[in-house]
């Protein structure tokens, strides 16, 4: 897996390159353009979703999700959320790998190889106190402890994860172990991504719930996990 920068007339395209090699010795390669939030304006199915969670983000603190499929442009919604307000702050990203070039950011990319993982670099972003955090994604128990914890602490985090609705991740993170509790405190803004096109090109279709629609969403799963585990007990 890697990276590099393709320029396309007087515009960088960032290309993610992913290769992999069959028993019969065939060679596969997946090559995804990857345009900047900054480069052009996002297309989206509905605009008030997208005002509804940024103005979440002027809270200045606590946790931001998105989830959706693999190509769904989530990353390239919290680029697009945090230069809407987010301007003259220090913004630090953790990515594998940085896929949007932002020169304003500090960009931190994992490297395996280097023993610089998720979990790691979490753990030295926090030590350099930036105001914001975009996480590429939570994709482990460790990482998604870090990154409550991060958001306890007084830090605005925003990442993707990987679910199947806004309900699900709050599943997801309850399987990292995170407590139901503590959920409800740090998780301020859900949001749940499609890509859907028309005539015109690709749409970003985000649904969320943030402010009292959250509320209720968190108080939804909380009974349902409470009333499945009553019938796992009788």
């Amino acid at each position: 897996m890697g990276r590099w920068t393709y320029k396309a007339g007087d515009r960088p395209l960032h290309l993610r390159v992913s290769s992999v090699g069959d028993f019969l010795n065939r060679e596969s390669v997946v090559v995804r353009l990857i345009v900047a939030a900054t480069d052009r304006q996002i297309r989206w199915v509905e605009t008030t979703p997208v005002a509804e969670l940024t103005a979440t983000l002027a809270r200045r603190q606590g946790l931001v999700l998105i989830a959706g499929q693999m190509g769904a442009g989530k990353t390239t919604t919290l680029h697009y959320l945090a230069g809407q307000v987010l301007q003259n702050q220090m913004i630090l990203t953790i990515e594998d790998p940085v896929e949007i070039v932002q020169s304003e950011y500090l960009q931190l990319q994992v490297n395996r190889d280097a023993e610089m993982d998720y979990a790691t670099l979490l753990r030295l972003a926090l030590r350099h106190h930036p105001d914001v955090m975009i996480i590429g994604e939570i994709r482990d128990a460790e990482t998604a402890h870090i990154v409550v914890e991060a958001a306890l602490s007084g830090h605005l985090i925003l990442s993707t994860v990987h679910a199947m609705s806004i309900a699900g991740i709050w599943y997801r993170l309850r399987a990292f172990g995170i407590p139901a509790a503590i959920l409800r405190q740090v998780l301020i803004g859900l949001g749940y991504q499609t890509m859907v096109h028309d005539t015109h090109g690709p749409m970003a279709d985000l649904q969320v719930a943030q402010g009292d629609e959250l509320v209720t969403l968190l108080q939804e799963v909380r009974d349902e996990e409470a009333a499945v585990a009553v019938e796992n007990a009788s």
